[in-house]
């Protein structure tokens, strides 16, 4: 309990408050400081930290459900686990593969070599005519 004259709380309180209170090291580059809360974005750091695995849960989740609306392609693969997971049709299909294949600017990147392998699984097919 709080002990409140005049709209302010006692210097006692306060003291005795603050002692038992946890303080938490936050770190910027090369600035530090202490906070007796934590912030929300660490304390969701941190849950994350403690469960990767449901994040990815997660993200395969919402990337499904987006990807039900499939706009222009008559078909979409999401997160395919190989090759086999997408058919070898004539159709034009959208194939967006999950986080552990990210794409960057560099070649030979993750997302690049999966893209590879899923068309270099198919069977070569000589074109007709």
């Amino acid at each position: 309990m709080r002990e409140v004259t005049n709209g302010r709380e006692s210097q006692q309180t306060r003291q005795g408050s603050s002692r038992h209170a946890a303080t938490y090291l936050y770190h910027d580059g090369a600035r530090y400081w202490y906070c007796s809360p934590p912030s929300q974005r660490w304390q969701r750091n941190e849950q994350l930290a403690r469960n990767p695995d449901k994040v990815v849960q997660e993200l395969d989740k919402r990337v499904r459900a987006d990807l039900r609306k499939t706009g222009d392609f008559p078909r979409v693969h999401a997160l395919p686990q190989s090759g086999q997971d997408v058919p070898d049709d004539m159709d034009a299909r959208l194939v967006v593969l999950g986080i552990d294949y990210p794409y960057s600017k560099d070649p030979g990147n993750a997302a690049e070599t999966a893209a590879k392998a899923i068309i270099g699984s198919r069977p070569e097919t000589r074109a007709c005519c």
